[in-house]
């Protein structure tokens, strides 16, 4: 992310670097629950995460509202489902 946003950007290595800070830590994020709590709790910890990075991605995003919100939960729902089916062996 770091790397495409500098060569799209034109070169500023300070908004790369921000992109790179922010993508890692939305990354880790929700994985952080999974150190203290296991289970269910660990689950519902890590989608309220989700959740929370979706809002606040939503509310940054230039588009109108709604279409912001379809725009980005729509992303997170695929890539959920994404990783449920490429959990189930198939």
């Amino acid at each position: 992310m770091t790397l495409g946003e500098w060569l799209s950007d034109g070169g500023s290595i300070r908004k790369a670097l921000v992109m790179g800070a922010f993508t890692a830590l939305g990354v880790a994020s929700p994985a952080l629950p999974w150190f203290v709590l296991s289970g269910t709790a660990a689950y519902v910890a890590s989608a309220l995460i989700v959740c929370a990075l979706g809002i606040l991605i939503a509310e940054l995003r230039p588009d109108p509202r709604k279409l912001s919100y379809a725009k980005t939960f729509g992303c997170i729902v695929i890539a959920v489902g994404l990783a449920l089916y490429a959990g189930t062996g198939a």
